[in-house]
């Protein structure tokens, strides 16, 4: 969950009596709309009546804060009222169905600029859709009964709740392509809303207010049409108790090698290369293998090829053969654009990568070792020079089931999060908080 600004804190009354109005619902007969839904959102983390309540998004779903304010004139002297509004967004990885709901709340105004009284002093016309072309678009809310967004006076602090829901219409930048960037359609959500008064003598001076575009995109690469929040980069969380050797790998990469700190967080990620088919990297755009970035930096020129040491450790155990081999394990992983074995000719993000005469040997070696009282250690390969921690990559002596087993959830974790290519994510590794990764020779204990 990514969290962004804290709503301001709306007025004491409006809280208490949206509550109120919420226990007369429940002891009453209800009065909601036949059409309006409530809100679309879990209240755990979104919470309509909650005042501390922040701005977050997911992958599919945003809860979004803002204000909206109107100013009138008339021959008294100026007008102000402001809303906290909550717009609340909730769109379908496996379905082409977006919910929205819409929350304005009024804020308790200075006694001198309180609007002054009449039928509908302060009205809003709220309108919602998603951008131009790709789904229905212009549609209003449907409002809760006795909560639309018309207020009689600047002392009228009922809340204001509606929905509206609309599809994607399943449209494509070219459906007779077969790269991401073909079979997917970028679209552009928007709630925004006319001011209007019938306050006499009134002149608006500020009577149109928008939230702004709010980014998602729609995809029929994964089969069956999905949405998401592009924006929102998901973890991917490395199995460290079973696979230890290839987190702490993973972890010695992406903590030591500053700046990049590849895949560390979700402000450093990496960026996702699928197949060749897929993707948009190569020479004029045709698609990059990841068979070849991982090439360059394990199976090179025979001058620079990884030789596996001799005492790498294995882990038959994780076979059902009971059989295992060694191999070479690259960080960063070779199916993204930060492979030091990507050229930056063909759309490689790595600041520096592997060059032609070289192919590997300028990573930071490192290899898994079993030692006698049974336990496991990552040891630096000293069959190399000693890494200078200016290096942008790892490659690692390691077992061939702990390399691939590591890994193995990737297919499922691209599929649930739709990562089309260039998508970014982050690289979650438990055990190694109490490791200090800048420190001269790095030594620490798993703690998965």
């Amino acid at each position: 969950m990514t969290p962004q600004k804290q709503r301001s804190p709306h007025a004491a009354r409006a809280l208490k009596e949206y509550r109120k109005q919420q226990k007369s619902q429940t002891d009453s007969t209800p009065f909601a709309a036949e059409s309006y839904t409530g809100p679309v959102l879990d209240t755990s983390w979104c919470d309509p009546t909650k005042i501390d309540q922040k701005s977050f998004i997911r992958r599919t779903e945003a809860c979004l804060l803002f204000t909206w304010g109107a100013e009138g004139t008339t021959p008294k002297g100026v007008y102000r009222q402001y809303w906290d509004v909550m717009w609340q967004v909730k769109l379908d990885p496996k379905s082409n169905t977006i919910k929205t709901y819409l929350q304005m709340y009024p804020l308790m105004p200075t006694v001198q600029e309180m609007w002054p009284s009449s039928p509908k002093a302060m009205a809003f016309n709220v309108i919602t859709g998603c951008g131009s072309t790709g789904c229905t678009n212009g549609m209003g809310f449907d409002w809760e009964t006795g909560r639309t967004p018309s207020w009689s006076s600047g002392l009228d602090q009922h809340i204001a709740q509606g929905t509206a829901d609309f599809t994607w219409d399943g449209s494509v930048t070219n459906a007779a392509g077969l790269k991401d960037k073909d079979l997917s359609k970028a679209l552009t959500l928007l709630v925004g809303a006319s001011f209007s008064t019938d306050t006499p003598n009134m002149v608006v001076t500020q009577d149109k207010v928008s939230s702004g575009p709010f980014a998602i995109r729609c995809d029929k690469v994964y089969g069956t049409g999905g949405c998401v929040v592009p924006s929102y980069s998901p973890g991917y969380s490395m199995n460290s108790k079973k696979y230890p050797a290839a987190a702490a790998h993973a972890w010695l990469i992406q903590n030591r090698l500053a700046p990049e700190y590849f895949g560390q967080t979700p402000v450093t990620p990496l960026h996702y290369m699928p197949n060749k088919t897929r993707n948009a990297g190569g020479v004029g755009g045709t698609g990059r293998s990841e068979k070849a970035n991982r090439y360059r930096i394990c199976y090179g020129a025979a001058a620079n090829r990884m030789v596996y040491r001799n005492d790498t450790a294995l882990h038959p155990e994780l076979s059902s053969s009971n059989k295992d081999r060694r191999s070479c394990d690259e960080y960063s992983f070779n199916a993204t654009y930060e492979s030091a074995g990507m050229p930056s000719s063909e759309g490689g993000l790595n600041p520096k990568p592997v060059l032609d005469a070289l192919q590997g040997r300028e990573c930071v070696q490192t290899y898994e070792k079993k030692l006698p009282d049974g336990t496991y250690r990552l040891y630096d390969d000293e069959r190399y020079a000693a890494p200078t921690w200016d290096e942008t990559c790892g490659r690692s002596s390691m077992s061939l089931n702990v390399n691939s087993q590591s890994m193995a959830r990737f297919g499922s974790f691209a599929s649930t999060f739709r990562l089309l290519d260039k998508d970014t994510y982050w690289v979650d590794i438990d055990g190694f908080q109490d490791c200090d990764a800048t420190a001269d020779v790095i030594v620490c204990a798993q703690h998965p």
